[in-house]
């Protein structure tokens, strides 16, 4: 199994500049790095009021965007560490495979604390499909089947976001037909991949997801098969999060209505493939963010 620690990039770094914790930043030169752990752009919003005067600022993240998509007033500079991705490497090896065949319920979707619009996301599907012949979950709480019996791991709604993160309910996740998922804040710019896709990449189950704009082009790029030949994934392109949001859930609609069994092989070889992803393509891709972090320091 490849090893793929995050003391590299810090070692890297610390040598050229300080390092400081996003959440512990204090008095700090004028030049820095901020490490963000496994934190997404969102997190911007709430560092940037605390600082004192920068020269230059240094992002260590868990995820992946352009400095002149998200304006801080700053000069900065974004080195990406795929966190999540390359935590799930290890899970992927020994994960159970999604079982095909006839299924009890329709989807399953696992969302966690309250952030906007998940709230409107939420009460869409509830509004969409009001037999509620699936699963949802929000903020700990069963919205419709109760699944408490399925999920290997029982959480308050205080411990949803801090314990759920490498939580694979393989029995939950094998009892749909695909995973609808929420990722962690659509209305970015970011790029920012979590357990939310990973679980159902990880085990080859079948997935929609209502993400950043441009996500699956994102997911594409890292080598995954994204079901683009089952659904249209054209909405992931659309920049405004309420109208990708909308035409996502139309797909959803195409999802639950589909006759699965019709598309075995074909979710098959999807399968198959993106767990050879997991177990073959991420060192290649750790060495590219390796060899990016050398690029930028060397400016400094």
């Amino acid at each position: 199994m490849v090893s793929l620690p995050l003391s590299n990039f810090l070692d890297l770094i610390q040598n050229k500049m300080p390092v400081f914790n996003v959440y512990d930043i204090g008095e700090h030169p004028d030049v820095f790095c901020i490490d963000m752990h496994m934190e997404s752009a969102v997190i911007l919003k709430n560092i940037i009021p605390k600082l004192g005067p920068v020269k230059k600022l240094y992002l260590l993240a868990g995820s992946t965007w352009t400095p002149n998509c998200i304006d801080i007033g700053i000069d900065y500079e974004v080195i990406p560490y795929s966190h999540w991705l390359y935590s799930w490497r290890g899970i992927a090896d020994k994960a159970p495979a999604y079982e095909f065949g006839p299924k009890p319920y329709k989807f399953c979707s696992l969302i966690g604390k309250d952030r906007w619009p998940r709230e409107m996301f939420v009460s869409s599907i509830l509004k969409k499909f009001p037999n509620k012949d699936y699963i949802l979950n929000y903020q700990g709480e069963m919205l419709a089947q109760d699944s408490s019996l399925l999920d290997n791991i029982t959480l308050s709604k205080n411990e949803v976001v801090h314990r759920q993160g490498l939580n694979l309910p393989f029995d939950l996740l094998n009892s749909c037909n695909f995973n609808l998922i929420c990722e962690t804040d659509v209305t970015q710019l970011d790029f920012f991949v979590t357990e939310k896709t990973l679980r159902s990449l990880a085990i080859g189950q079948p997935f929609i997801v209502y993400g950043q704009v441009n996500f699956y082009k994102k997911l594409k790029q890292l080598g995954f098969n994204v079901y683009d030949d089952l659904y249209d994934t054209n909405f992931s392109t659309l920049g405004g999060f309420t109208e990708r949001g909308m035409k996502m859930l139309a797909r959803v609609e195409y999802l639950y209505n589909l006759d699965w069994s019709q598309h075995t092989w074909q979710l098959q070889d999807i399968q198959d493939h993106n767990r050879n992803v997991f177990a073959n393509n991420l060192q290649a891709h750790y060495e590219k963010e390796v060899d990016y972090c050398k690029k930028v320091l060397n400016t400094v």
